[in-house]
């Protein structure tokens, strides 16, 4: 039998990227407006997401300072 591989998500969508930053949705978008947060790629018509690397390293740069 094969062991199945799991893999993290390589692209966070919204509600990943509340959960990693602690983050209420309102303040992740009107950061984005104001350039605080990393500004998302879009995924399709009404679909966006965040490079996950760039996510961690947004939140361990906020940890540094």
């Amino acid at each position: 039998m094969e062991a199945a591989i799991t893999t993290k998500p390589k692209v966070a969508n919204t509600k990943d990227a509340i959960v990693i930053t602690s983050l209420s949705r309102p303040t992740i978008y009107r950061m984005i407006k104001t350039g605080t947060f990393p500004k998302p790629v879009n995924l399709g018509l009404r679909r966006i997401g965040w490079p996950l690397n760039v996510l961690e390293d947004w939140v361990s740069s906020c940890l540094e300072t």
